[in-house]
């Protein structure tokens, strides 16, 4: 919501180039104990909850030194744009030295799930949206939408089409491994369109499969169609997940590079039917069952890097957890 109402805004976008933005999962910088948090917490205590509440979410605006200049939580973009302003122009009153950061500060964190990135891996973004039944511009569902990554190690990507691939040919159909299917479908492709949702287990997408046809061979290119399903079922209710699923069909192209060990093109969509919610994915005023649709593509060189939303239940042995 805050994409679509605050940083969408031209006059916030405009002051912004004044600013070091920056975002962040507020749970770890509220409960975790390594300086970073620490740092964080030290000036949002003095924001706009003021030690109440259990959540510490909104827009802060801080010098490096830890001096708060403003804080709010709000989706009005006038309201944030003219707290900018104010806190501008109370930077611009500090003395140099009251704004920077002391050289032996300590703020540096412990552990992130960042990383963990594996740079001759594989990189997806997943973009996921409603699919309204209206068509209606200006319905709500038309502008929903959000965004995960999907991470696979270099072992892991040379081995997601299972199969001789030197010696494939034209016609060939390859079945993608399990590591590949069980990401996609327990992490990845579920209804985290309005909000955070749970992932499944690993038993809960037994009906999960995706498939490559071979349709070309060029410079030791491989060219595939991908095909299949996700099939995900939750049926009891356990933390904040209530009985929920996702079944979806999956349809993309992809081209998979012998020579380098990875892929030069990936580009996947899942249409299909979500059914139920969880505590925090924004469906207690949704119907039951809605359409809902994925696209996953290769993630631009030049992106943000930022860690799948569920990268520590990854099970992998290169993603590091914090001691």
């Amino acid at each position: 919501m805050g994409r679509r109402t605050i940083w969408a805004n031209d006059d916030v976008i405009e002051l912004s180039k004044q600013f070091v933005a920056a975002t962040d999962e507020v749970w770890r910088l509220q409960n975790g104990d390594d300086p970073e948090c620490k740092y964080f917490r030290e000036f949002a205590e003095q924001g706009h909850y003021r030690g109440e509440g259990s959540t510490r979410q909104g827009t802060y605006i801080c010098t490096p030194s830890g001096i708060l200049l403003g804080s709010m939580n709000s989706h009005n973009a006038d309201s944030v744009l003219k707290m900018m302003q104010v806190a501008l122009k109370k930077y611009e009153l500090l003395e140099p030295k009251q704004r920077l950061l002391a050289a032996d500060a300590k703020i540096l964190p412990d552990h992130r799930w960042e990383s963990s990135y594996q740079p001759d891996g594989l990189d997806l973004t997943m973009i996921a949206r409603d699919i309204p039944e209206s068509c209606n511009p200006k319905d709500s569902a038309e502008v929903a939408w959000n965004q995960d990554r999907i991470w696979f190690s270099k072992d892991e990507t040379q081995k997601i089409l299972r199969g001789d691939i030197e010696n494939i040919q034209r016609g060939d159909k390859l079945e993608l491994a399990p590591v590949f299917v069980a990401r996609l479908a327990r992490f990845s492709v579920i209804d985290t369109v309005r909000g955070q949702t749970s992932y499944f287990g690993e038993d809960e997408v037994a009906g999960s499969t995706v498939h490559a046809t071979v349709t070309a061979i060029r410079d030791n290119r491989v060219h595939l169609r991908l095909q299949g399903q996700t099939v995900a079922e939750s049926p009891t209710s356990r933390g904040r997940a209530l009985p929920h699923g996702m079944h979806t069909k999956l349809l993309g192209t992809a081209i998979y590079d012998r020579g380098r060990g990875q892929f030069s093109s990936f580009e996947l969509v899942a249409i299909g039917e979500r059914q139920g919610r969880t505590v925090l994915n924004g469906r207690h005023r949704q119907s039951d069952k809605s359409d809902v649709g994925f696209v996953v593509r290769l993630t631009p060189r030049d992106a943000p890097l930022i860690a799948p939303t569920f990268l520590f239940a990854y099970d992998a042995d290169w993603v590091q957890h914090p001691e």
